[in-house]
């Protein structure tokens, strides 16, 4: 069974949307949403309240940021859930919780015949933690990260 920690945190993303943030509207008058790669399109400046990045910073330059931080709205705000990879002691410490659930599910699925969790091959993270905090202090001044299970980080930044 693969299992997707990305899911897990939806919630917690969902808490950054700003109150008061406005939907922008599709024809038959509902929300629209638009999924892009931001390396490839002319973002509006300054038009959304809420933009989110899920597991997919690590797959750009991380400076793409910047083109999001542009397009957000006065107030507006740029979740990121991110990864990292474990290069560093801290990152190994922040592992150990993760590793032991999952040993613990393999266990009890080998006792249950259930089929245990897998984690699936992911393309390789090329920033530190470390490295991350330093780059968003840089280019989204103001901004917070925060560590989070399964080699996660959720970066905040909202914009004057």
């Amino acid at each position: 069974m693969n299992v997707n920690y990305n899911d897990h945190y939806h919630p917690l993303l969902l808490k950054q949307v700003p109150s008061g943030a406005r939907a922008a509207r599709a024809a038959g008058g509902g929300p629209w949403y638009r999924q892009v790669d931001v390396r490839e399109v002319r973002l509006p400046e300054a038009r959304y309240d809420f933009i989110s990045c899920i597991a997919s910073l690590h797959h750009m330059p991380f400076d793409s940021v910047l083109t999001l931080r542009k397009a957000l709205a006065p107030g507006g705000v740029l979740a990121v859930l991110g990864l990292y990879p474990i290069r560093s002691a801290a990152d190994a410490v922040w592992a150990f919780p993760a590793m032991s659930l999952l040993k613990v599910n393999r266990l009890l699925s080998r006792r249950h015949s259930a089929p245990s969790v897998q984690i699936p091959m992911v393309w390789p993270p090329p920033l530190t933690y470390a490295e991350t905090r330093r780059e968003s202090a840089r280019l989204l001044p103001g901004s917070t990260l925060r560590r989070l299970l399964f080699w996660r980080y959720l970066l905040v930044y909202r914009a004057q």
